[in-house]
């Protein structure tokens, strides 16, 4: 799933690394998982690009700058297992931002790692938690990095955790947050998004960019221009109906002559691709997702394949630093909570509550305070940056990594790599938010783009019309399988009622339960999967 390049695996006395691997730079003789010495082995997931100045070498070269040395010398995106063979002790670390996924299962025979859930699932009997489920819900995913299933969580970003005998004998901090930076350019911050894009462009295999006409990946494309790199291959989706996607590079022939050597492929996904793709994405997933983008990224997917492209360019993480959705700007500073009302609007409120109950409802929003508490230090919009890098950026990643790996494309995050983040970071939220627009810095760094005509001038959000589509031509469809499902789900503290609710909001056009529909289907889905 994960590569067609090579794998194989290295078993100690009680513990073992394996790995399957999608080759990128690594030399074609270096074997899998990789050798580092007679008493280390490892298997590793990801991309070092930048380690004490330059560039390592493929494969073991970027593994040993990440054992041998200070991470913060490192800028890379990785998921790593090292295997010591004279203590059979297990160290698996993952990068600052949390780019490539590692998931860890602790069971009643050991603790299973992975880069994919699947694994983990199969590996003993599943306990899917009524907490996960509820929280997955309400905010897309269960809080504090935890899983649906008992026992299986995230590795926190950032962090490494040893592992002897079957137990965790230490976690760590290895690669916290960067101080921040005195104030901030816009010719400053335009170097830095530069700098990070050149790194991420070291490659042994075909480069790709997935262009939407949104601000992100045309700043992205307009860099590749003015670095003259030619006979790019682009990609776009677009939403039959819908108006995200480019249908070709006119409105980019202005940044430079290079533009004309590129070529574009753009695909349409229909409501039926959106409902096989749904379905399937609790599979390629590993868990169930509330992201309506999903089926229109696995278009994206296959197009990428289609164009032999392995490597592909990403916008991934600037609205979350940047402050980039729309939904920022409606942040209510008049409530006791602002960042319980922005997770709660009326209508999902009210669903959740048809859904759930009223005690349920409110101890989610206890939930989210806990894990985001209010304090004099942060605002209420840092606070919700905070709470967006963990409940919107972590899905988003998820979703790119395990899709494209699903058909052997490594997606790489230029706006996650070198200073960018930091200088973000660096800035209030509030600074990013004006006159109805977020990403005000990044508007302010390309000020010939905001002088140019194009598609984007204007914020699209790459998600499927699912008010149209489910209250429309998939409401058969969708309320088959939610009915059909009502039993599954009342396990799982579902009231029956509830989404028998859901399903006469999708007759009557209710946003909200098109909305609340999404989460509720690939549940479904991935809940009949997982217990058959």
């Amino acid at each position: 799933m994960r590569g067609p390049d090579g794998n194989g695996c290295v078993l100690g006395v009680n513990a073992g690394v394996g790995m399957v691997r999608l080759r990128v730079r690594a030399d074609e003789s270096e074997a899998e998982p990789i050798r580092l010495s007679p008493q280390l082995t490892a298997a590793y997931n990801g991309e070092v690009y930048w380690h004490k100045g330059g560039v390592p070498s493929g494969g073991k070269g970027e593994v040993n700058a990440l054992t041998e040395t200070k991470l913060d010398d490192v800028d890379g995106m990785y998921a790593l297992a090292c295997l010591s063979h004279t203590d059979n002790q297990l160290t698996l670390q993952r990068d600052p931002l949390g780019i490539k996924p590692l998931w860890m299962r602790e069971t009643d025979f050991g603790i299973l790692a992975a880069s994919h859930p699947a694994p983990l699932y199969a590996a003993a009997p599943v306990d899917i938690t009524s907490k996960g489920v509820q929280q997955f819900l309400a905010f897309g995913k269960p809080l504090d990095q935890q899983g649906l299933v008992k026992g299986v969580s995230q590795l926190e970003r950032g962090h490494s955790v040893t592992i002897r005998s079957g137990e965790v004998v230490e976690k760590r901090l290895t690669q916290g947050e960067a101080s921040n930076a005195p104030s901030v350019s816009a010719q400053q911050l335009r170097s830095a998004i530069s700098s990070s894009l050149k790194r991420t462009l070291v490659s042994d295999r075909p480069l790709g960019l997935a262009i939407s006409g949104g601000l992100d990946s045309t700043i992205l494309a307009y860099e590749l221009a003015q670095m003259g790199v030619e006979d790019l291959k682009t990609v776009s989706v677009r939403v039959e109906g819908g108006e995200d996607g480019i249908q070709d590079l006119s409105s980019m022939h202005g940044f430079s002559k290079v533009v004309s050597t590129w070529q574009h492929h753009c695909v349409t996904v229909t409501p039926s691709d959106f409902a096989t793709g749904l379905e399937a994405s609790s599979h390629v997933l590993g868990e169930p997702t509330a992201m309506s983008s999903v089926p229109l990224y696995m278009g994206l997917a296959d197009a990428v394949r289609q164009q032999d492209i392995v490597v592909l360019l990403l916008g991934e993480g600037a609205d979350e630093l940047f402050m980039g959705y729309q939904s920022y700007q409606s942040l209510d500073f008049t409530s006791p909570d602002p960042l319980v009302a922005f997770m709660f609007s009326a209508q999902k409120t009210h669903y959740l509550t048809r859904l759930l109950g009223v005690p349920q409802v409110v101890a989610l929003k206890n939930q989210l305070e806990g894990e985001y508490p209010c304090d004099f230090e942060h605002s209420a919009l840092e606070r919700l940056r905070k709470a967006e890098l963990d409940l919107s950026l972590g899905p988003l990643l998820h979703r790119a990594d395990q899709i494209l790996m699903s058909r052997s494309i490594e997606g790489r995050t230029p706006f996650l790599h070198g200073d960018v983040p930091r200088l973000a970071m660096s800035c209030p939220p509030q600074a990013n938010l004006s006159s109805g627009q977020g990403k005000v810095l990044l508007r302010q760094a390309y000020p010939e783009l905001m002088a140019q005509s194009g598609p984007w001038q204007v914020k699209r959000a790459f998600r499927a019309p699912v008010h149209d589509w489910l209250c429309g031509v998939l409401r058969p469809w969708a309320t088959e399988i939610l009915m059909d499902s009502r039993e599954v789900l009342s396990e799982f503290g579902i009231r029956r009622d509830g989404v028998a609710e859901v399903c006469q909001g999708l007759k009557v056009h209710d946003s909200g339960a098109a909305s609340i529909a999404v989460p509720l289907l690939s549940l479904a889905f991935w809940l009949n999967n997982i217990k058959h």
